[in-house]
C-alpha cells in the first residue's frame, strides 16, 4: 500500500490542478494573444482533420504551409492540441455571430470553445505537478533508504582528512583593513629590523 500512496497523491494533485485551472478560466478573460492563438488553433486542427480524411494532405507542402501560415513564428504543438480539443469538446458558439466567429459544435460538446482550447495546457500543467511530486517523492524515498542502509553498513575505514587551512589570514571581527589584500593589524609591536 505504501508504494501506491505516492502514485495516488500525484494523481490527486494533478487532477486538483486541472480542476482548479478549468474552474478558474471562467473568472479570467482572454488575453490579447489568445485571439490569434485560437485562430491558429482552428487552422491547424482543420489541417489535421483534412489529413485524417485524406492522408495525402499531410504531405502536401502547399496545404501544410497554408494551414500553418497563421502564427507560424510560434511552436505549433499546443495550438494544434487546442484546436483538436475544441473540435472534440466545444459547444456551438452563441447565435447571431458571423459564421467565421461562431465555433462549430464538437463531437462531444461539453464546454465553450475557449475552455476547450485551454484544456490541453491545463492537462499539461496537471501532468507537470504530478511528475514533480513523483520526483520529490523519489528523492525523499532514496534519502530514507540511504539513511537506513547507512546504519547497516560497516563504519568508514579511512579517516577523514583534516580541514585545509584558509589561504588568506583571518582577522578578528572589526579589525579588517580594507586593502588590496586583507591583512590584520599586528597583535604586538613588530620587532625592529
Amino acid at each position: 500500500m505504501t508504494r501506491r500512496l505516492p502514485a495516488l497523491l500525484a494523481v490527486a494533485l494533478g487532477l486538483a490542478v486541472v480542476l482548479l485551472l478549468a474552474r478558474g478560466h471562467r473568472d479570467v478573460g482572454y488575453v490579447r494573444d489568445e485571439g490569434i492563438y485560437f485562430h491558429a488553433s482552428r487552422a491547424y486542427a482543420d489541417w489535421a482533420v483534412r489529413g485524417l480524411q485524406s492522408p495525402s494532405v499531410l504531405f502536401d507542402r502547399a496545404a501544410r504551409d497554408r494551414a500553418f501560415a497563421v502564427n507560424h513564428e510560434h511552436p505549433a504543438l499546443m495550438k494544434l492540441a487546442g484546436g483538436l480539443s475544441a473540435r472534440l469538446f466545444s459547444a456551438p458558439g452563441p447565435e447571431g455571430q458571423p459564421p467565421e466567429a461562431r465555433a462549430p459544435a464538437g463531437l462531444l460538446p461539453l464546454m465553450p470553445e475557449g475552455a476547450a482550447m485551454r484544456l490541453p495546457a491545463q492537462l499539461l500543467a496537471g501532468l507537470g505537478v504530478a511528475l514533480l511530486f513523483f520526483a520529490g517523492a523519489g528523492l525523499a524515498r532514496s534519502k530514507d533508504m540511504s539513511s537506513e542502509t547507512a546504519t547497516t553498513l560497516p563504519l568508514r575505514t579511512r579517516p577523514l582528512r583534516p580541514p585545509r587551512p584558509h589561504p588568506l589570514p583571518t582577522c578578528p571581527p572589526g579589525q579588517h583593513r580594507p586593502l588590496r589584500r586583507p591583512t590584520c593589524p599586528p597583535r604586538h609591536s613588530p620587532s625592529p629590523r
